[in-house]
């Protein structure tokens, strides 16, 4: 189960090592490394797959990611609380607001822009994410004034 890693996959992978999975965006393949450890690789091009992570079939109990959401909630450390990030998946790619830039992959390539003003990416999260954010302006504010 993979909740949220990011800009991995888009559709359920199987866990059948050394088959090449397509998912309409990147190809990825499970390689068994022994015992119950499993490896996550990825590749754009099929050709050069990269690994991006390990992982186990036994069961986890909630319990023990606590710490760790945490953490990535409320540390001054964590990539989450430093920048100010919005992502999505769409038909041929993703697109993403990450501080004051907002990047699109897709079939065309990348296309990214950086915002001029606050102004600029309170439309952007309106327009491209549906994200009405007028009750979080005065947060949204700082923040936008500590990642320039």
């Amino acid at each position: 189960l993979d909740v949220g890693f990011g800009d991995l996959f888009v559709h359920p992978i199987e866990i059948k090592p050394d088959i090449v999975q397509f998912d309409g965006l990147n190809y990825f393949m499970v390689k068994h490394l022994g015992g119950e450890t499993y490896s996550l690789l990825m590749s754009a091009t099929e050709n050069h797959f990269k690994e991006k992570y390990r992982f186990k079939l036994s069961g986890v109990a909630l319990e023990e990611f606590a710490e760790q959401c945490q953490l990535k909630q409320t540390s001054e450390d964590s990539h989450f609380v430093k920048n100010l990030i919005c992502t999505q998946p769409i038909a041929e790619g993703r697109k993403t607001v990450f501080n004051q830039k907002f990047l699109q992959r897709d079939s065309g390539g990348r296309h990214f822009f950086t915002f001029g003003s606050e102004i600029d990416l309170v439309s952007c999260l309106q327009k491209e994410f549906g994200i009405d954010i007028k009750k979080y302006q005065d947060r949204l504010a700082d923040m936008f004034n500590y990642i320039l």
